[in-house]
């Protein structure tokens, strides 16, 4: 067991036991893949600043997971509580019992694959700027709704995963013994293993309150708004610039103004 009252900086970081961290943990290189054995808190930022960061072992992170331009690896027996945003150019969740607990994931491209899942806690919002690829459409792999009652919002350029002949997606979920729980999905591009595309309207969401939204407005299959209900999440330093419904700017209405008092 170390424990570090400070921040810690260094070239190459190994974690085979227990590290707690008072503060920011920094390295150019997390080297030597961290086993199941690994038990892992930080107070402040963990940055992998020059290499992919590979996990495996308990994780907890107080203030935000960034690997800049690199790839962050949740493998193995990874469970990471992350209590702000994880970012990275590619996140690849992709082991069975893989857990990552976030309000907040920024990447190019997201891949999930085997029994992993993906918990967004309230007002979570996963953004990923191209793809995000799920290999285990109802087997498994999944990204889910945490908490009574929590809203979260997944915004993709492209959501790709393997279909069985038929566009349902499994891998969208929210719990009914959790309060009224919802996710949006905001993308109209989706694409299956076998080259088939599917438009908006085809597609199937099959596990509790998943809606489609533009702008933050839920939508029905032909794009068009049903009503007032919006997705709406709070910028901060742990949603980035959040998510929030385009509301049309309402013109100014001119004031009269007296010209002549004759």
């Amino acid at each position: 067991v170390y424990i570090e009252e400070g921040d810690i900086s260094a070239k190459r970081i190994i974690v085979q036991g227990t590290l707690y961290v008072n503060g920011d943990l920094t390295a150019k290189n997390f080297t030597g893949p961290m086993n199941d054995n690994a038990r892992l808190y930080v107070a402040g930022k963990l940055t992998s600043t020059d290499a992919d960061l590979t996990t495996d072992g308990f994780i907890k992170v107080d203030g935000g997971i960034d690997a800049g331009n690199h790839a962050i690896n949740f493998q193995s027996s990874t469970k990471i509580l992350a209590q702000c945003g994880v970012k990275a150019s590619q996140i690849n969740v992709n082991a069975n019992g893989v857990e990552v607990h976030a309000n907040y994931i920024k990447c190019d491209n997201l891949y999930q694959c085997a029994g992993s899942t993906i918990f967004l806690q309230n007002e979570g919002f996963i953004d990923v700027a191209d793809t995000y690829n799920n290999q285990n459409n109802g087997n498994g792999a999944a990204i889910s709704m945490e908490g009574k009652d929590a809203m979260g919002v997944l915004k993709a350029a492209t959501i790709q995963f393997n279909d069985n002949g038929h566009p349902d997606v499994f891998f969208i979920k929210t719990n009914p013994d959790e309060g009224k729980q919802r996710m949006g999905i905001d993308c109209n591009n989706f694409k299956f293993n076998n080259g088939t595309t599917y438009q908006l309207k085809e597609m199937n969401f099959k596990n509790g309150t998943v809606e489609r939204i533009v702008d933050g407005k839920v939508i029905d299959n032909y794009g068009q708004p049903t009503g007032d209900i919006t997705y709406s999440i709070p910028a901060d330093g742990c949603h980035g610039d959040g998510y929030e419904p385009d509301v049309p700017t309402q013109p100014t209405t001119p004031k009269p103004v007296v010209v002549s008092e004759s």
